[in-house]
């Protein structure tokens, strides 16, 4: 039996063909928290959600179908990094090039992440600047978005890293990758890849200045709950419900790598 769900905003027209991935394992109790979060927030559109599982896991496949969402398992390879690695790259395969096979772009969570009410808002407005050939992902996530340090829902910065937990990239980003993603005999974790001079190209990713996502999986492979409570349990993530479709984004031509850096050279020298 699922549970019926209809959330009171409609669908986001523009984000009608970009498929949500939610990667997943063995953590049912992680997903629900995940799925429920992520159907509450404003302008999602149910059906191009999907989870993939890693591995034969019934009580996980349980939950997906709990909310009516489409999931699918696969074989898991490697072990460790490696085994998370391989997941995320049949994942990406499946659903770009068999589900989604004309989705211009598509959007990858963990199922230990809760989205923010504006996640799809705030995707909507900078998905475009995914076609820039220097724009290489979109995170909603701030690696220093603690909550004592940011202040403003609307800023977004260009950043030189790949903050991932909640991002989105494009279709010719994917099919760069995929060629030569990671094999199952390397342990290295596939954000470090991606991260990696080689993949990277000089390319930056937008980030919010208050995270749109709260990573509260206590157990994981590189988290435990030392570690949740020193570094995660203190990001701020935006919930400010009523504001969702007000917020007044940076405009996109103010992202562009030029005029960024103009703006970023003129507000360091009246910070003098």
């Amino acid at each position: 039996m699922a549970i019926t769900y209809e959330n009171p905003v409609a669908p986001l027209k523009a984000l009608e063909n970009i498929p949500v991935l939610i990667i997943a394992a063995d953590r049912p109790k992680y997903l629900l928290r995940c799925i429920y979060h992520l159907l509450l927030a404003h302008g999602v559109n149910k059906e191009n959600i999907v989870v993939s599982i890693d591995g034969s896991y019934s009580e996980t496949e349980a939950v997906a179908t709990l909310f009516g969402i489409r999931s699918f398992q696969s074989k898991s390879e490697g072990t460790k990094s490696a085994r998370v690695s391989r997941h995320y790259r049949r994942a990406l395969e499946h659903v770009m090039q068999e589900l989604y096979p004309r989705a211009p772009s598509l959007i990858i969570i963990e199922d230990d992440l809760q989205v923010a009410p504006d996640f799809f808002y705030y995707f909507e407005h900078l998905l475009p600047m995914l076609e820039d050939d220097d724009i290489y992902c979109i995170s909603a996530w701030n690696d220093h978005g603690m909550e004592h340090a940011v202040h403003s829902p609307e800023a977004v910065y260009r950043v030189d890293g790949m903050p991932g937990l909640g991002w989105a990239t494009s279709r010719k980003i994917v099919d760069e990758l995929l060629p030569k993603w990671l094999p199952k005999e390397r342990f290295t974790d596939w954000d470090i890849w991606m991260r990696q001079p080689a993949q990277r190209r000089g390319r930056q990713c937008l980030i919010p200045d208050i995270s749109r996502t709260f990573h509260f999986g206590e157990d994981g492979l590189n988290v435990n709950s030392k570690m949740q409570g020193l570094y995660f349990r203190n990001h701020a993530i935006f919930k400010e419900d009523q504001k969702v479709g007000k917020i007044q984004y940076r405009s996109l031509e103010k992202l562009s790598s030029s005029a960024y850096d103009d703006n970023l050279k003129m507000w360091l020298n009246t910070s003098k």
